[in-house]
């Protein structure tokens, strides 16, 4: 009777190896995808959110807690549908301050730079107190 046990309990311990084993093989054989780049790079939300990992903490630490203004460096008459998308996803990202696109009246502001613009004109009054890369600058006010 012992023997039987413990060759059971050894065929168990053989099945569920060979379970592992076709798991560890089926994963290989999928390996990264062909190109190197996975489906989440080209999320918005997600490319949102390591746009703006660091700026909730940088604000934070700075003791900004109230509503914050939201700059983007598109120029007037030109589409607006990424800038409202970034915004959103800005808002989503660093909740909970509260995002303001009229930044008048707020002392601190995120501007967002778009894809392919290195830098931009700062707008008036204003100064760049960090950047924190991906595009964003954390501006502070220096003139009312």
């Amino acid at each position: 009777m012992s023997e039987l046990k413990s060759l059971l309990r050894l065929g168990a311990l053989g099945a569920v190896a060979a379970v592992c084993v076709a798991n560890v093989v089926g994963v290989a054989r999928r390996g990264p995808s062909v190109s190197g780049v996975s489906s989440w790079d080209h999320d918005p939300v997600v490319a949102a959110r390591m746009k703006y990992a660091r700026v909730r903490e940088a604000l934070s630490a700075k003791g900004v807690s109230g509503p914050i203004g939201f700059i983007d460096d598109l120029p007037p008459g030109v589409d607006a549908d990424p800038s409202v998308q970034d915004y959103y996803l800005a808002q989503l990202w660093l909740a909970p301050l509260v995002l303001d696109e009229k930044s008048l009246g707020h002392d601190w502001a995120v501007m967002s730079l778009h894809p392919g613009r290195l830098a931009a004109p700062l707008p008036a009054g204003w100064r760049k107190e960090r950047d924190m890369g991906n595009g964003v600058w954390v501006l502070r006010r220096v003139a009312p």
